[in-house]
């Protein structure tokens, strides 16, 4: 049997591993509580959403979040007709002597608006609240490297509020860098059919203050702590 500090090892890497390429590291955050929590300010949010599905009336894809008064309005807003169960290739660009930025599915441009910083985390967040429906976002890579490990964020419908949604988190970026963020996204649903955000993945680019991300020894001991309790639990 593994020992409780190897496993507690394995946790602290899995919830605080660097990305080399640009010092970033990732996390997950379990629903919007703990994500306001963190009290981000929000530089821009991507959405891809369910909207109607269709290409006239209530929007699929947008910009928002870039107005402090008004977080909902929309930078920019397009119509996308998403097919039950097909995976789909997205990536946010932006660039950082502009502010450019721009958003793209299988490899076409829907989205293009400038922003400003300051910001420092991307939070991937995805939601479903429709018995039947479900929302994966994976195979993340930013600037090229793979978030091995914890590339995953998946939130299935019908259960309660929290297990609705699930956030992965991404931190150790800058307004002053460029970044490139790439995945796949694979909407779901069964007879009952979700509208507007009620299936949706975001990619919200805040500022969080320096005091809110963990310490690596505060996740060390929480993974600790963990891995004690499920060894606890199995005898």
């Amino acid at each position: 049997m593994k020992s409780i500090f190897t496993i507690a090892v394995a946790t602290a890497s899995f919830f605080a591993t660097p990305l080399a390429a640009n010092a970033a590291s990732f996390s997950k955050v379990a629903d919007d509580n703990l994500f306001n929590d963190l009290n981000p300010d929000l530089a821009f949010v991507a959405e891809g959403r369910m909207g109607n599905n269709a290409m006239n009336g209530t929007h699929e894809l947008n910009f928002h979040g870039a107005n402090p008064f008004n977080e909902s309005q929309t930078q920019d807003e397009t119509n996308f007709v998403w097919s039950n169960g097909e995976t789909y290739d997205f990536e946010l660009r932006y660039t950082a002597s502009s502010g450019l930025t721009k958003f793209f599915i299988n490899e076409v441009e829907q989205l293009s608006d400038n922003f400003s910083g300051p910001f420092s985390d991307i939070f991937i967040r995805t939601r479903a609240t429709k018995d039947g429906s479900s929302i994966n976002v994976n195979n993340i890579f930013l600037n090229g490297e793979f978030l091995d490990g914890a590339s995953s964020t998946v939130a299935e419908g019908g259960g309660a509020w929290a297990d609705s949604m699930d956030y992965l988190r991404i931190t150790g970026l800058s307004a002053d860098e460029d970044f490139t963020l790439t995945g796949q996204s694979t909407m779901s649903w069964g007879d009952i059919v979700p509208k507007n955000s009620h299936l949706a993945f975001q990619i919200k680019v805040a500022d969080v203050e320096s005091a809110s991300t963990p310490e690596p020894t505060v996740i060390f001991a929480l993974g600790l702590a963990s891995a004690g309790m499920t060894l606890l639990r199995r005898r």
